[in-house]
């Protein structure tokens, strides 16, 4: 709509009016892409902080493990607390 407002104000003769706009249009667009950037760099800092390990229970016991990335695992194995790993008639 600025960009149709700045060809409106050129046609009708308002060249200040139309600098005007053009530079309010390019501040705006300046920003965006400053707070874009700033926007990239906190969702980067956040995945560092992310944990990349799950406290789990397993055998009555709680321990920390590599978390594995989603949909590494069966979902009957999960429902069965078999976590993927198969038990020896000897344990």
């Amino acid at each position: 709509m600025l960009e149709a407002a700045i060809v409106l104000e050129i046609v009708l003769g308002k060249y200040i009016e139309a600098a005007i706009i053009a530079l309010l249009l390019a501040f705006n667009a300046a920003l965006g892409f400053f707070r874009e950037g700033r926007a990239q760099a906190t969702l980067t800092a956040l995945k560092s902080r992310l944990s990349l390990n799950a406290f789990v229970r397993r055998d009555n016991v709680w321990a920390t493990v590599p978390a594995a990335p989603a949909g590494s695992w069966r979902f009957g194995e999960a429902l069965a607390g078999g976590g993927g790993r198969r038990r020896r008639a000897s344990e």
